[in-house]
């Protein structure tokens, strides 16, 4: 996926725009319950996917590894998990969501991590 590191800083600011306007609705009705899922949406869905997008434009050379798409699409599908996770969690006390939502993240980032250690060794 040529576009990867695009696609990624794209998807991460989706997650910042809706993490801000969350704030502001937090901060005018006082539900600070809710700052859980503030944290998914701007640590899990804005920092991470940034993050990873930086990476990829970093070491161009990641983007031609055939996993590179899985670990786009297991991050990317992770977010809204981990955000109706948090939410669930808070509301009703289920963890379930959110324990699949980090294990998938999870995996992403080891993706990532496999991915780059494979392009390192390869390089030499």
């Amino acid at each position: 996926m040529t576009g990867i590191d695009r696609n990624f800083v794209l998807h991460a600011l989706f997650w910042l725009v809706l993490g801000a306007g969350f704030s502001v609705w937090i901060e005018m009705t006082g539900n600070v319950i809710y700052a859980g899922v503030y944290d998914s949406l701007v640590l899990s869905g804005f920092v991470m996917l940034f993050v990873y997008g930086a990476v990829y434009r970093l070491w161009p050379e990641l983007k031609r590894a055939r996993l590179a798409v899985a670990q786009f699409w297991l991050a990317v599908i992770s977010v809204p998990m981990m955000v109706l996770g948090s939410y669930l969690q808070i509301q009703y006390g289920s963890v379930s969501l959110a324990v699949a939502a980090a294990a998938a993240s999870g995996v992403s980032a080891l993706l990532l991590a496999w991915i780059f250690v494979r392009a390192v060794r390869s390089s030499k």
